[in-house]
């Protein structure tokens, strides 16, 4: 099987947190894993990418037939107990080694048709240019589905970044964009909500994709393809649970840094953290819009569009009062640190 090469080594964007690895054990079960399980899945997925004979591969999958459905719900976190080869992760070692193995026949699993396969294995560039429905591509998602040109931006006229931001009430995987954000959990292979919706119109090959990878870390985004939904690429990003403000940050930070690195000139939002997780939704969209207009102030030229995508009336509500607020507190934060700068004698500046 074939990969992506350097598009899937770029797909991983790395934000470091300020707030530094959480100290309780039950907090960095969710943001860290042991190095071991890294090892161990990337090495059954070396071998599996090498097994060329038949028998050798009936029988990895005659093995792994015994193995239970992937239910992320039923993963068991023992906030006790640390485990191997990590202080205090928390993570049991058999959890993690059923998610490996689920990952593994995952990759397994043969094509339902040559077309699936040629879709999984272009590299993200082959991918944003090709006419997707030459490969059998259909949209799974159910109308209306909203095109770049069918969203008004917040500002129609040109006024700084305004024009550049758009609110829409509706489901994230309705918008045909360059790219959307998931709100995925760290194994990154589905989950319920938003996350569960984007993998089921995504269809197979989405888990399959990211089965290639081990995960993902709180803060962070991985990048996939989008396969049968209207955008073209997907941005994994795994939310904070509870209120943690510089980790939401560093989900927003890292999906624009990998937009702007892979040239996704319009991308969507749905809210992250703002549901299970149990991010207050007022707070989460205050840090939400911070963090859009401020990349926007400083990469305007990279982007055409930042949608945000809200599913209830509630969140559309809520980031409908706070855009024109947190737009004027970005600009005179802005204002603030040019005149501060302005202020300094030019041989202190010289000296620094």
């Amino acid at each position: 099987m074939s990969t992506s090469g350097d598009s899937r080594q770029d797909s991983n964007v790395t934000i470091e947190s300020d707030e530094g690895a959480p100290t309780s054990m039950g907090l960095r079960a969710k943001t860290s894993a042991p190095t071991a399980v890294v090892e161990r899945t990337n090495t059954l997925l070396q071998r599996q990418q090498l097994d060329g004979g038949m028998g050798a591969r009936a029988h990895t999958e005659t093995a792994l037939d015994n193995v239970p459905p992937y239910h992320p719900e039923q993963i068991n976190y023992d906030l006790h107990l640390p485990a191997e080869d990590d202080g205090g992760s928390g993570r049991r070692a058999k959890d993690e080694a059923q998610v490996d193995r689920y990952r593994l026949r995952t990759l397994k699993l043969p094509f339902d048709d040559p077309k699936e396969q040629q879709m999984f294995d272009m590299s993200f560039e082959q991918w944003r240019s090709i006419d997707r429905s030459s490969f059998g591509w259909r949209c799974r998602v159910p109308p209306p589905i909203k095109e770049i040109e069918d969203i008004e931006p917040w500002a129609k006229d040109d006024i700084h970044i305004l024009d550049k931001i758009a609110l829409v009430r509706c489901g994230v995987t309705q918008l045909a964009l360059d790219a959307i954000v998931n709100a995925a959990n760290e194994e990154c292979l589905g989950g319920g909500g938003v996350d569960g919706a984007i993998h089921s119109a995504a269809g197979g090959l989405l888990r399959r994709e990211c089965s290639t990878f081990n995960g993902c870390r709180t803060g962070h985004t991985r990048m996939t393809k989008g396969y049968h939904l209207p955008a073209k690429f997907i941005l994994h990003t795994v939310g904070p649970m509870g209120e943690r403000p510089t980790l939401l940050r560093s989900c927003y930070r890292s999906c624009l840094e990998l937009a702007k690195h892979h040239s996704l000139r319009t991308v969507g939002f749905c809210c992250i953290s703002t549901g299970i997780f149990g991010y207050p939704l007022r707070a989460a969209t205050e840090v939400a819009l911070w963090e859009a207009f401020s990349f926007l102030k400083r990469n305007r030229d990279h982007f055409d569009m930042l949608v945000f995508a809200c599913f209830t009336e509630p969140e559309y509500d809520v980031y409908a009062k706070s855009i024109d607020d947190i737009y004027r507190r970005v600009m005179i934060e802005d204002t603030k640190a040019l005149a501060a700068a302005a202020a300094i004698p030019t041989s202190v500046a010289e000296s620094e």
